[in-house]
């Protein structure tokens, strides 16, 4: 993914004599800094270079400088304020997510007992239908435009391409944790109030049913076939309110054979 940081991980560096990278820095299920409990930026806040910096000798240290604009990557701060709430919960999210990678199950509260793997691959499917084309026609928006959170909104607006996989490894930081946010949104109704939708449009609630009426017709019958590999939990929400003319019915039959 590309590269974030936490500045004041590389200020406090300084008093070691030299910076370093972290490898959390480096995970696309990571958006905070869970030491300084803030959010990870890009490298650098003027030019927003990404991963053009190089290790600069400034006697007694060694400090990271951008290499577009020579300015320092511990300087400048996060001008986007998050509620402390909606933080706290992104990082007990993220730490969750962490320990999926590592291949640990996650705490019941969040989807109900499921394996590492089941509740890796809801979150990744679940990004994948967020940010894939509500229609054919160039330009069309995606739903992220609609689940999108107040607490970690859209800095632009999103783009939406069919060709790009990976998306939360290929997303920047800013994309990346607005993403996070609104699928956690999706899955829990407490963190959908913590997070604190806005009302965008009345008809959405802005549960995983409603992201299902979203979608386009080919891409929620995608969807619900990868949901047979979900936890069990986000398997009878799907059966219970989606309707019966979809894939559901099937999916709810064989529904036993992956608990």
């Amino acid at each position: 993914p590309r590269l974030q940081v936490c500045r004041s991980c590389l200020r406090e560096d300084l008093a070691i004599g030299t910076q370093f990278l972290r490898i959390r820095w480096l995970s696309a299920a990571s958006s905070f800094c869970p030491r300084h409990r803030e959010p990870l930026q890009t490298p650098c806040t003027v030019c927003r270079g990404a991963n053009s910096f190089y290790c600069r000798r400034i006697p007694p240290r060694f400090v990271f400088v951008c290499a577009e604009c020579d300015g320092t990557l511990d300087s400048g701060r996060y001008d986007i304020p998050i509620d402390l709430s909606a933080a706290r919960l992104l990082m007990q999210f993220e730490v969750a997510l962490e320990s999926a990678l590592d291949g640990r199950a996650p705490d019941p509260s969040w989807v109900g007992g499921c394996t590492a793997k089941q509740f890796l691959s809801c979150i990744e499917d679940l990004v994948w239908a967020l940010t894939w084309p509500m229609a054919d026609w160039f330009g069309s928006p995606a739903p992220i435009e609609w689940f999108q959170v107040k607490a970690v909104p859209l800095v632009w607006r999103f783009q939406a391409y069919r060709s790009i996989r990976h998306q939360l490894a290929r997303s920047s930081v800013w994309l990346r944790r607005a993403l996070l946010a609104a699928a956690l949104g999706v899955l829990c109704e407490e963190a959908r109030r913590i997070l604190n939708v806005g009302p965008l449009d009345v008809r959405f609630q802005r549960d995983l049913p409603a992201l299902c009426d979203l979608l386009h017709s080919s891409v929620r019958e995608s969807l619900l076939r990868r949901a047979r590999h979900w936890p069990r939990q986000l398997r009878t929400e799907l059966g219970g309110k989606v309707g019966q003319a979809s894939p559901v019915y099937s999916l709810r039959q064989k529904s036993t054979n992956y608990g």
